[in-house]
C-alpha cells in the first residue's frame, strides 16, 4: 500500500466520522484553494505572454501580480493539504 493510498483510506474514515455538512465544508474549502492557485497561474501565463509580445509595463506588473498571488496560493495549499 503507497503512502497516498493509505492517506486517502485514512480521510476515508475520518469524512465519514464527520458530519455531513462539515464534510462539504471542507471540500468546499479544498476546492476554494484549487481555483485560487489555478487562477493565479492563468494570471502569471498571461502576463508572461503579454511580456513576450513586447516590453510593456503592464505586462510585468500582471507577471509579478500573478506571481505574487501563486506564492500565497502554494503556501495556503501546502499549508492546508489537499483535503480535509
Amino acid at each position: 500500500m503507497s503512502l497516498s493510498d493509505d492517506r486517502k483510506e485514512r480521510e476515508a474514515t475520518e469524512s465519514a466520522r464527520q458530519s455531513p455538512r462539515a464534510a462539504a465544508r471542507m471540500e468546499d474549502a479544498a476546492r476554494s484553494r484549487e481555483r485560487l492557485a489555478l487562477a493565479t497561474a492563468l494570471v502569471t501565463a498571461l502576463g508572461l505572454a503579454m511580456v513576450g509580445s513586447g516590453p510593456t509595463d503592464l505586462g510585468a506588473l500582471v507577471t509579478l501580480a500573478g506571481l505574487s498571488g501563486l506564492m500565497f496560493a502554494v503556501h495556503r495549499y501546502g499549508r492546508l493539504g489537499a483535503g480535509p
